[in-house]
């Protein structure tokens, strides 16, 4: 006699029970491993993008001679400058002669770089404009277009510079006869960048501390509320 019993009911609710369960297994493997693989694409992106960005800072604030700062954030305290929000830094790779002749010895003498929001990332755009050491200084309006996008991923840069105090012997001394102290800076100058890159997969912050080759002759600031800081740089 031939066996003609098929599957029970239970039989059947078991076995698309343990089906359902290896797919959900199968399918949440493979999501968690097309995710990892996203995110690890987008974490080296992020470090190709940041070494672009570390190059080009670190070219910048090497070469230059003056630094021009012009930040939305301001402070000065403990120590330390700190620059953050939007900015403006103008760098000079330039010197001058006993006779106040200046000397140059290539294209591209002069940086500008600039941070400002990008309303489609919601984030920060760096920029970086290269201009020859005999033009004139262009105005923000015209240094704005073209420029040179490092990246438009980045979340916030914060930019530090370490000072110290000395008496201001022109200040005037007070009822003790103590004069004032003022802050002033040393070569050679370091500087320290904070910055983060964001994608919308992936956060990685970098740190940089670059030491100015070159001994750095003026360092002036401008708050938003245009305010100049001036700072006297000295040499150790």
């Amino acid at each position: 006699m031939k066996n003609n019993k098929g599957f029970s009911l239970i039989e059947l609710i078991t076995s698309v029970a343990i089906m359902s369960i290896v797919m959900l297994i199968a399918t949440t493997m493979m999501s968690n491993a097309s995710r990892y693989f996203e995110r690890q694409s987008a974490e080296v992106e992020l470090q190709n993008e940041a070494q672009i960005v570390t190059n080009y800072l670190s070219e910048a604030f090497m070469e230059a001679t003056t630094m021009e700062c012009k930040a939305e954030s301001f402070t000065e305290s403990g120590g330390i400058l700190q620059l953050t929000g939007n900015m403006t830094i103008v760098l000079h790779k330039t010197k001058t002669d006993a006779l106040g002749n200046v000397s140059a010895d290539g294209k591209g003498e002069q940086r500008i770089l600039y941070l400002e929001e990008n309303p489609v990332t919601e984030g920060y755009s760096l920029y970086m404009v290269s201009f020859d050491s005999e033009d004139a200084i262009p105005s923000p309006s015209t240094y704005k277009t073209p420029g040179y996008l490092l990246t438009d991923s980045i979340s916030g840069v914060y930019i530090t510079i370490p000072y110290s105090e000395i008496e201001d012997e022109d200040g005037e001394p007070d009822a003790d006869g103590n004069l004032p102290m003022e802050a002033c800076l040393t070569n050679p100058l370091k500087v320290r960048i904070l910055f983060t890159l964001q994608h919308s997969i992936a956060v990685s912050h970098f740190e940089m501390e670059v030491n100015c080759r070159n001994m750095i002759e003026k360092v002036t600031v401008t708050d938003s509320s245009g305010t100049v800081y001036e700072y006297d740089v000295y040499n150790r």
